[in-house]
């Protein structure tokens, strides 16, 4: 059988048809290639261009925070999104910071973020609905401790250029960032990378209220803050009047080309430059309470300085960008020597010392701690009674011993139910925190720095969110702690900023540390200083403080560089007489020692030697005090011959056994934030605050959460105008000593400071406000130099200057001569009290391991 074949009717279709047909499918191709170009480079590109500007033109300091200013173009649709960064500083502490972002459709928008400087390599991302749409990595460049870095705010912007060239004393380099007001950080732990800030011609008064806030904490930490002079200082000054050394006038005067001259001769290495000729115009300035002229006479200074804290503030009454400064080739030595040798102040304080210190400190918590043995050993002798003797005797008694093995399970789980109650009650549900906070600040001022070390603790593993107001927060490593817990973590800028889903619970308590500014209560202090009768006999700070505020100030101490004297409670309203003897015989540091010998005791529990209580006792008389020859002294002069600083502020009190974890905790706080070797120059009061008084000052918080609070608050405290008149003695007591210049390189080494091959200028300035009758001095030099070469030595010699004279003398060509009782005359004392010295070493690096002056007027 065969098959059939369909028949295929061919389809009749018009050429005219068939002409439409091809040129339809063509047309529709053509559409779909084009909208698919189209597509294509909206899909390539992301809709928002990121840039980031971190650190002052990318330079920062590890040790402080690290501004990042973010700018965002959105070329696409509206959108709501995060800026996002992930730093892995540890391997026990990752951080990761965050900042909302809201961007309109075609909005450009400026966002500022803060992480700390010593993070590693870091990307910020803008990640929107759980997807990455834009990333950038700002460029980052880290400066040493011994770099200093100038940031300037000025119209023109590159009018201070030029102090780029001022060298810095320990042979790092001076970086100038330019800068706009608007770019300048409003959180002052962001502020810390730099050590000196320039406003010239630029309006202050613009500047939010938290960058002005920022500024003054940290002139507070050790910050230089200069207001150029001329036409533009009324403007540089509008936000600051409150701190202003000085106002400037209208009227127009001649600043003298020699007080130039006489301001830098002392500090001069090598030749001073040639003079200026021309009298340089400058506006009067009229001195504000408490600053002192600098360079120029009393009634017509050319520069006024206020010292706040451990900062300068200095004004100028001549604009150094215009003739005839601007062409002088002394302009920049000028400068070096009004900044002298500041470095890493501001940097230095409240860098964390050891990472382990305050994990621990933050441990210290009464709520973490385990049960007193007596309660522990109690219950245990309790728990063996009832499931032994008594159960046994019971059970006998009923004729029921059978029994035993329901009675004696039935114990078990009673004493644990027990067990658990009772730790319930002891510590509850709530969220613990242990709050430490240390403020510094000045009596003349209501500003602060802050520094809070926290410990969060949880009987049960929960996250919460930490508020910590303004302060900018980071997590303290701890290798105890489990990378579990760590990293979960966290923080966004704000207001207030907040630590989001921090994990706490179990036997862990979380450590976090923040740093920012606030408010220190008031302190009124009414102190002047009292010489030495004799060589024999010391010199002393007298007065009263008085307590104007409603806290309780509790175990303070008058401090004098490290001679202190416990004074006690003073309660709210009251006037308390102080006093302070300066027993050690040794000037004061003015500069950052971080790289300084730090040998010492971390955690010595109980009181140091004589210096318990009010040192009444104290039946010593200590190494360097006059009538006793310091010469030979292996303590360097950066340790000032004496006890650590946490002596004065914690370890002279009787602390109880049962309460260890307060010292444990006080003495962490202070040595994490401040060291061992110094509070700062000058004379401080310092108060511990606990209770209301502590909850009031501090500035984290955790909802629902109960608190542990002490606070230490610290003051530098103004003492009155001495007159210095002939046969007043000035011990080296009240000295801050610098490296002023160096012409080659130094460094600190456990010997001393290393002095390498060269000329190097050593500054001793009182840290009271001194006015001597006379430069005419008899000195006693006292120094060593432990650890270096007889034959370097020898070659190595020591001048002072002459400020009669206007030059550098000579004292001894050769060091070993000195003998620590030679007394050499000569007009050797500055018009404010201060000595130059010069050490030149011809040949090889020498070691300064002791340096003390005393002074005695002679006319």
């Amino acid at each position: 059988m065969r098959a059939t074949i369909p028949r295929v009717r061919p389809i009749k279709i018009s050429l005219t048809r068939l002409v439409t047909l091809l040129l339809s499918i063509t047309l529709a191709l053509g559409l779909l290639a084009a909208n698919a170009v189209a597509r294509t480079p909206q899909q390539g590109a992301p809709p928002v261009t990121l840039v980031i500007e971190a650190g002052f033109n990318a330079y920062v300091k590890s040790s402080a925070w690290m501004p990042l200013r973010i700018s965002l173009d959105n070329t696409g649709n509206a959108l709501e999104g995060q800026l996002v960064l992930v730093s892995e500083k540890t391997t026990e502490v990752f951080e990761r910071f965050e900042q909302p972002v809201s961007l309109a459709k075609g909005a450009k928008r400026e966002v500022t973020m803060y992480i700390p400087a010593s993070a590693s390599t870091f990307e910020v991302k803008l990640i929107v609905n759980g997807q990455t749409i834009a990333a950038a990595a700002p460029t980052v460049r880290q400066l040493g401790e011994t770099d200093r870095l100038v940031v300037v705010i000025s119209d023109p912007a590159d009018a201070f250029n030029f102090l780029g060239d001022a060298r810095a004393p320990f042979g790092g380099r001076t970086v100038v960032a330019q800068m706009r007001a608007e770019q300048l950080p409003d959180r002052t732990a962001a502020l810390d990378s730099a050590d000196v800030l320039v406003f010239n011609n630029a309006d202050t008064g613009a500047l939010s209220n938290a960058q002005r806030a920022a500024i003054r904490a940290w002139v507070l930490a050790g910050g230089y803050l200069v207001f150029n002079g001329g036409s533009g200082a009324t403007l540089s000054l509008s936000g600051f009047a409150e701190v202003a050394p000085a106002q400037p006038g209208t009227a127009l005067i001649g600043g003298s080309p020699n007080a130039f001259r006489q301001f830098m001769a002392p500090a001069a290495l090598g030749e001073l430059p040639d003079s200026l000729v021309l009298n340089v115009p400058s506006v009067q300035l009229q001195l504000n309470p408490n600053a002192k002229t600098v360079i120029g006479a009393k009634e017509t200074p050319l520069v006024a300085r206020l010292e706040l804290g451990r900062g300068l503030i200095d004004q100028l009454a001549f604009d150094a960008t215009l003739a005839p400064m601007r062409d002088w080739v002394g302009r920049t030595p000028l400068f070096a020597a009004l900044i002298g040798g500041r470095v890493d102040l501001p940097a230095s304080v409240g860098a964390l010392r050891e990472d382990s210190l305050p994990a621990q400190t933050a441990s210290a918590l009464p709520a973490a701690a385990l049960p007193s043995v007596l309660l522990v050993g109690g219950f245990l002798l309790l728990y063996v009674l009832v499931i032994g003797p008594l159960n046994y005797i019971v059970l006998r008694r009923i004729k029921r011993l059978s029994w035993a093995w329901v009675t004696i399970p039935a114990v078990v789980i009673a004493f644990t139910l027990a067990g658990v109650l009772t730790g319930f009650r002891l510590r509850g549900n709530a969220p613990q925190v242990h709050r430490l906070n240390l403020m510094m600040g000045d009596a003349r001022s209501r500003d602060a720095r802050s520094f809070a070390l926290l410990g969060l603790f949880a009987p049960r593993r929960t996250d919460v969110n930490l508020e910590v107001e303004r302060d900018l927060a980071e997590m303290v490593s701890d290798q105890r702690t489990p990378r579990a817990l760590v990293g979960g973590a966290s923080f966004s800028v704000g207001e207030p900023g907040t630590m989001n889903g921090l994990t706490i619970g179990g036997s862990d308590v979380r450590a976090v540390y923040a740093r920012g500014e606030g408010e220190l209560p008031p302190i009124e202090a009414d102190l002047k200083f009292v010489p030495a009768a004799s060589p024999s006999t010391y010199a002393a700070l007298r007065g009263t403080l008085r307590n104007p505020s409603r806290v309780l100030l509790k175990d303070c101490v008058l401090f004098a560089g490290k001679d202190y004297q416990a004074l006690g409670d003073i309660a709210a309203g009251s006037t308390h007489d102080a006093s302070v003897t300066m027993f050690l015989g040794k000037p004061q540091p003015a500069m950052n020692l971080r790289n300084a010998r730090l040998g010492r005791d971390r955690y010595y529990r109980g009181p140091y030697n004589s210096y318990r209580g009010t040192r009444a006792s104290r039946a010593s008389v200590p190494l360097g005090s006059p009538g006793s020859s310091s010469s030979g002294s292996t303590t360097p002069p950066f340790d000032l011959a004496g006890e650590p600083i946490t002596s004065g502020l914690v370890n002279w009190r009787e602390f109880p056994r049962s309460d260890t974890l307060t010292q444990e905790a006080e003495h962490g706080l202070v040595f994490a934030v401040l060291g061992d070797e110094r509070i700062g120059v000058g004379a401080h009061v310092a108060c511990w605050a606990e209770g209301e008084g502590a909850s009031a000052l501090a500035s984290a918080h955790v909802a629902g959460a109960e608190y542990t609070d002490r606070s230490l608050l610290i003051w530098r405290v103004p003492v009155q105008s001495a007159l210095a008149e002939k046969d007043t003695l000035l011990p080296p007591d009240v000295f801050a000593w610098s490296l002023f210049a160096s012409g080659t390189s130094a460094n600190f080494s456990d010997q001393g400071l290393a002095l390498e091959a060269g000329e190097h200028i050593i500054d001793l300035s009182p840290w009271l406000d001194l006015r001597p009758a006379s430069s005419a001095i008899s000195l006693t030099l006292d120094t060593a130099f432990e650890g270096t070469p007889l034959s370097a030595l020898k070659r190595t010699a020591i001048e002072i200057f002459d400020f009669r004279a206007q030059k550098f003398v000579m004292l001894a060509e050769d060091v070993t001569v000195l003998t620590g009782s030679d007394a050499f005359s000569g007009s050797y004392l500055s018009p404010v009290g201060g000595i130059r010295l010069k050490l030149v070493a011809q040949d090889d690096t020498v070691t300064l391991s002791d340096l003390a002056v005393r002074v005695k007027l002679i006319e």
